[in-house]
């Protein structure tokens, strides 16, 4: 069960909380990526979902951890951060 589960299921709904359980509300198609995959194919996935977390699981379908849209930001964020080190003159640009 997710943040915009509560939103579109309960709150918009103007459903009363209290006669739910979590399995009312909860998505049932979970989303999840294997660790084992590319990084840049969650991307799309996440995108389509519109979620900004998935859940990261091993071939068994066992849970290994989450992966957050702000985990790949933080990644990306290095990345670059990492390119402009390496050519700080910023000759590359110019070439």
């Amino acid at each position: 069960m997710t943040d915009r589960d509560l939103v579109v299921g309960v709150m918009a709904a103007s459903v009363d909380p209290d006669r739910l359980t979590v399995g009312d509300i909860m998505s049932l198609d979970l989303l999840t990526v294997r660790e084992d995959e590319e990084l840049l194919e969650a991307i799309p996935r996440m995108h389509t979902k519109g979620v900004r977390r998935i859940p990261v699981v091993d071939v068994a379908g066992a849970l290994q951890g989450i992966l957050s849209v702000d985990d790949m930001i933080e990644l990306v964020a290095e990345q670059i951060s990492g390119l402009c080190r390496a050519d700080p003159a910023g000759t590359a640009a110019r070439a």
